[in-house]
């Protein structure tokens, strides 16, 4: 299993929750319920609630989908991968998902599946913000086309559209985001130059990061809403200016011209806004969106429930999917569950326990594209390490067989395309291979930072700088400082960028 996945923890202040989950955690056993899959038009929801709550969740989220695409330039994208919906009942079934104790909820997407995980408290209100901001973000990405949007713009939008109120009759948009606003101290000085100029979300501490969103979300809610409250039409202001740093570097300059008032102008026009007592919110009827809500449901035994509950936490609590995939001794018998031990151990760091367990599982299912995804992702890991085997070379050439292997017996599968062109982008080997693999990879799941970040790279070593730099942004945009490509990302467009013209094109 690819462990490429981009965790988003969504924290949620809520005391009382997280009380209860650390009173919980102990007793967890998902094991113990009947769970139901319901598959819907665009999700798989899988939960052990009662049938009406999961109903109620299931048009929530179709409703969501069908508004984020009405009102942005995103169209509907692949779904090559599916959206796998976790709702647990218990509070502590929930929390054995996660090693974090101050969460509700979390979106972690990947290439098997993206997986949406919350306890019972999913659709109130703060919880259902969070949430929908990062399922905005997969949509948009997924099907917003070529373009890079700013950081500030990316994620305001986000926390615009997760504060969309769903009646039973109308569709609300630009309500109130607390968990934003209530971050944003409106006597404090904001510099607008630094959040319209920043190239990526500042993560260095907790006030920096809570001002930027706030601010974020303050901005794009103005600036699409400044017209309802009889301000000036910014809205097409906004466009005009996202079309200006298309192609350049965020300036005054280029804001000035969009938008006629400087940074300063913009700043007091702002403060205006966040002052009234009441801010004006678009009301669209519930008959503009366009949605199925229908769903089939089938039970889900223990054994398969083990088995998805483990992939959907061995990242982050390796321990405990080592206990689902060991549930009624099925390591010993079923060549997917041994393999799911291996990954556990290797998720661990324990990777000589992680490469016994794999090859027991490849010896059980030789044939097996699953079982052979992760014994060839455990030897590309392996020889990634400080401390690797001395016989990599073996191991490498080994991985790249499998990968080659599973593409025969599933052409197109994510995956394998995924790590066999990645692992040819990190041992510069053939590149044109790599180039097609992960060229498909991000056509099919445009969202995926790392395929877009290894697709950059491919190409600026290829010499196809101007390919390559809506690849690197992309990818230098969508990630966290604290990725460990992000390095790699940022000296190739830096290189990529300086064979390719950034100048803005005349007005």
């Amino acid at each position: 299993m690819t462990n490429a996945f981009g965790r988003c923890a969504l924290i949620v202040g809520l005391l009382a929750i997280v009380f209860a989950m650390a009173m919980q955690r102990a007793a967890a056993d998902p094991l113990a319920h009947q769970w139901f899959q319901y598959t819907s038009q665009h999700f798989l929801v899988l939960s052990d609630a009662p049938e009406a709550e999961v109903r109620q969740r299931i048009n929530d989220l179709e409703l969501f989908r069908a508004v984020v695409l009405t009102v942005t330039n995103a169209k509907p994208g692949p779904t090559t991968v599916p959206t796998e919906v976790y709702l647990f009942s218990s509070h502590g079934d929930f929390a054995s998902s996660t090693p974090y104790t101050n969460i509700a909820g979390y979106m972690r997407p990947g290439l098997r599946a993206q997986y949406i995980v919350s306890g019972p408290e999913l659709f109130e209100l703060s919880t259902q913000q969070v949430l929908f901001h990062e399922y905005v973000h997969y949509l948009v990405r997924n099907g917003g086309g070529a373009g890079v949007q700013p950081p500030w713009y990316d994620e305001g939008l986000a926390d615009m559209l997760a504060s969309t109120q769903l009646r039973p009759d109308r569709v609300v948009l630009g309500g109130d985001f607390p968990m934003r606003t209530q971050s944003v101290d409106i006597q404090f000085h904001l510099s607008l130059r630094a959040l319209i100029e920043s190239s990526a979300v500042p993560h260095g501490n907790a006030y920096t990061s809570a001002n930027f969103y706030g601010w974020a979300f303050a901005l794009v809610n103005y600036l699409h809403l400044a017209q309802l409250g009889g301000g000036p039409d910014r809205l097409s202001q906004l466009q005009t200016y996202l079309q200006l740093i298309s192609k350049s570097r965020p300036s005054e300059k280029l804001f000035v011209q969009a938008f006629d008032t400087d940074y300063g102008g913009m700043e007091h026009e702002l403060y205006r806004f966040f002052r009234r007592q009441a801010r004006p919110v678009l009301q669209l009827p519930l008959k503009v969106f366009t949605y199925d809500a229908g769903y089939q449901r089938r039970a889900i035994d223990k054994n398969e429930l083990a088995y998805r509950l483990g992939y959907l936490v061995v990242n982050e609590v390796p321990k405990y999917a080592m206990q689902l995939f060991s549930s009624d001794g099925l390591q010993q018998t079923d060549a997917r569950f041994r393999a799911g031990v291996g990954v556990a151990w290797q998720m661990q760091g324990n990777y000589e326990a992680a490469d016994k367990d794999v090859r027991a599982a490849l010896a059980m299912a030789p044939e097996d594209p699953i079982v052979l995804q992760e014994v060839a992702d455990l030897q590309s890991a392996w020889c990634a390490q400080d401390k690797k085997p001395s016989d990599c070379p073996a191991r490498l050439d080994e991985a790249l067989d499998d990968y080659v292997h599973i593409l025969k017996l599933k052409p197109g599968l994510l995956e394998a395309e995924f790590a066999l062109g990645k692992l040819l982008v990190a041992n510069d080997l053939e590149a044109k291979n790599a180039i097609a693999l992960l060229n498909h990879v991000v056509l099919e799941a445009p969202w995926h930072v790392d395929a877009n970040g290894y697709l950059g790279i491919a190409l600026q070593r290829a010499g196809d700088n101007q390919r390559a730099v809506p690849f690197l942004r992309r990818a230098q945009s969508w990630t966290e400082s604290t990725s460990p490509l992000n390095a790699e990302v940022s000296k190739a467009l830096k290189a990529a960028e300086a064979t390719v013209s950034t100048t803005a094109p005349a007005p």
